[in-house]
């Protein structure tokens, strides 16, 4: 059986919240060694959408993972163990010291992430 690390399952459950009515104007925030990374989530199924950037890469993204767990002999309905995978967030800001990158996307190892909470849009 395959057991997510309970990091992993944090993080899942803070990329849903801004999915959510309630919490729609929030964003995710997460602190990694290369600084903090504030975006909105977007979810990893495949989009119908997929003439917008945000669409393809969601697609290109599900279609890696797909051809991943493929690979490696695992069940397309089973989750990756341990802190395997990544998220994508979308209209994303990059703060390093005094230094602040914007970014379309971006993909984030779940094994990179220190901490995560929300924080205003």
């Amino acid at each position: 059986m395959q057991i997510n690390s309970l990091k992993k399952d944090v993080i899942c459950s803070y990329l849903a919240m801004p999915l959510t009515k309630e919490l729609s104007d929030k964003a995710l925030c997460v602190v990694t060694a290369a600084g903090i990374i504030i975006g909105s989530p977007i979810p990893s199924e495949k989009s119908k959408d997929i003439n917008t950037m945000i669409g393809f890469i969601g697609n290109n993204n599900a279609e890696i993972f797909t051809k991943y767990k493929e690979n490696k002999g695992i069940s397309n309905k089973a989750k990756l163990p341990g802190n395997d995978g990544f998220f994508t967030l979308k209209d994303v800001k990059l703060v390093s010291g005094t230094t602040t990158s914007d970014f379309d996307f971006i993909d984030i190892f779940f094994d990179q992430v220190i901490a995560v909470t929300l924080t205003q849009k």
